[in-house]
């Protein structure tokens, strides 16, 4: 994954986690299927970013989704 993608990758996950909408499961999707195209530098900090909004919003919509994507890429 390029500069570039990994610019995108980590700028969806960090526009739609705190929303409620059907782009969630697409960026969670995007995540578990290219897992392997992640760098350790991208799955760290998006792990980071969706471990802070947990803590920050334990009742946020979509948690399980997240939490499952999260752990996917791990």
């Amino acid at each position: 994954m390029d500069c570039n993608e990994s610019v995108v990758v980590i700028s969806a996950v960090r526009y739609m986690i705190g929303r409620s909408s059907y782009g969630v499961g697409s960026v969670c999707d995007y995540l578990k299927t290219n897992k392997y195209r992640l760098s350790k530098s991208n799955k760290e900090v998006i792990t980071r970013e969706i471990l802070e909004y947990i803590e920050k919003n334990p009742d946020m919509r979509y948690k399980k989704d997240w939490i499952e994507a999260m752990d996917f890429i791990k």
